[in-house]
């Protein structure tokens, strides 16, 4: 009973080529239907049928027969190129070359002729370019939002240390208020008075008082690095020492006007100081404002740091860019990249399907050297195929070239 049914599943399934070769499609599904309810352990009537729909654009039921028969028999080269076709076209790209490429092992180890090789190849490198180029858009996306932060970086270092320089600030109401806001928003609390007669809270400074500004100016001098901040009891001393107008006396000492106290005399070293700060250029000057040659140096210093960002990322997208395959990984028949390089006797390497053509078509002789050649001399160049698949994972554009 088994043998007659799996007779009649045969019979439908020639009457199902017979149509398949006259292009009546659903005659022919219909027919390898009926051999699939009669034998439905036959992985090859599963493939037939997802061959017709194939050529219908029905690709959710080619997957669907291609996984049934891959169920039934791993090893169908046709299971694995049909499904590899159908999940390029759902975008599955990892899944359809994982299948791609198992049906080319296949076929290379001659479950397929030529032909069958040549045309999951060509599939596979379309594939391999899909997958290549949804990789590199999303590299190229992520290198360009990263180039445009690291310049941003730059630009505000560079904009910052001008800010830093110390020069004297027209600070009006408005500004003062502008700069309140965004040192309270850092998480900045805005200086104190310091009562020391007094049994009342510190309340805060007025934005419009001098104290304030003077406090803006320190803090943008000492978050700059430029100056060290000077303490209240510090710049009293200054102001005390500037206001005093004693005169020299025995021992020397000398008498404040007005107060009969005695202190040091002021020293003229500040003055000294002064003179060679101001004579020196390559110096900073008094407020920690920069020199013209420092601002150039500085702006060099951009430059440069901008230059070596575009540097690093132009190399870095350098394997994305198209270009030309160097000759050495490209046959001497075909001028294209190798797929499944064989080596002659005399040490010329071929693709594979372009020497044997050559051997059927032309003749039995190596067509560089003119030697003596047949099918059976050729050997795997298993080295430059390794070399060949090193390059194309770099450069996966070199895929549409094949």
């Amino acid at each position: 009973m088994a043998s007659t049914a799996k007779q009649q599943a045969e019979s439908a399934k020639e009457k199902g080529n017979f149509f398949f070769r006259k292009e009546k499609l659903g005659a022919a599904i219909e027919a390898y239907t009926e051999a699939i309810v009669l034998y439905p352990t036959n992985a090859v009537y599963y493939t037939n049928r997802a061959l017709c729909r194939m050529k219908r654009n029905e690709w959710p039921d080619v997957a669907t027969d291609c996984r049934k028969a891959l169920a039934l028999d791993s090893g169908s080269v046709k299971g694995h190129y049909l499904l590899g076709l159908a999940l390029l076209r759902s975008d599955d790209a990892d899944e359809a070359v994982r299948h791609l490429d198992k049906a080319l092992d296949l076929a290379r180890g001659g479950n397929g002729g030529l032909t069958m090789v040549e045309d999951v190849w060509q599939e596979l490198s379309n594939a391999k370019f899909k997958q290549w180029d949804i990789a590199a858009a999303k590299r190229r996306e992520r290198q360009s939002d990263l180039r445009n932060r690291l310049r941003k970086v730059l630009l505000e270092m560079k904009q910052g240390a001008s800010r830093a320089e110390g020069a004297p600030m027209d600070i009006d109401a408005s500004t003062s208020n502008e700069v309140e806001g965004r040192i309270q928003g850092r998480g900045f609390r805005a200086p104190v008075v310091n009562l020391e007669d007094s049994d009342d809270e510190p309340q805060p400074m007025s934005p419009s008082s001098p104290s304030f500004e003077a406090g803006l100016r320190e803090m943008q001098a000492t978050l700059a690095g430029r100056a060290e901040p000077r303490s209240q009891e510090s710049e009293a001393k200054s102001q005390e020492g500037e206001q005093s107008g004693g005169v020299e006396v025995e021992g020397g000492e000398s008498s404040e006007r007005g107060g009969g106290r005695s202190r040091e005399a002021p020293s003229t070293s500040g003055a000294t100081e002064e003179a060679e700060r101001g004579g020196d250029k390559g110096r900073r000057r008094e407020g920690g404002s920069l020199t013209e040659k420092e601002r150039m140096q500085r702006d060099e210093q951009y430059e440069q740091d901008v230059n070596t960002l575009e540097n690093v990322f132009d190399k870095a997208g350098a394997p994305d860019r198209p270009g030309e395959v160097p000759d050495h990984l490209c046959c001497k028949l075909t001028m294209e990249i190798f797929r499944d390089p064989v080596i002659t006797p005399s040490g010329v390497t071929y693709e594979r399907t372009a020497i044997l053509e050559h051997l059927k078509r032309v003749g039995r002789f190596d067509p560089v050297t003119r030697a003596t050649l047949g099918e059976k001399d050729l050997s795997p160049n298993l080295a430059l195929k390794e070399a060949v698949q090193c390059y194309l994972e770099e450069h996966g554009w070199a895929y549409k070239l094949t």
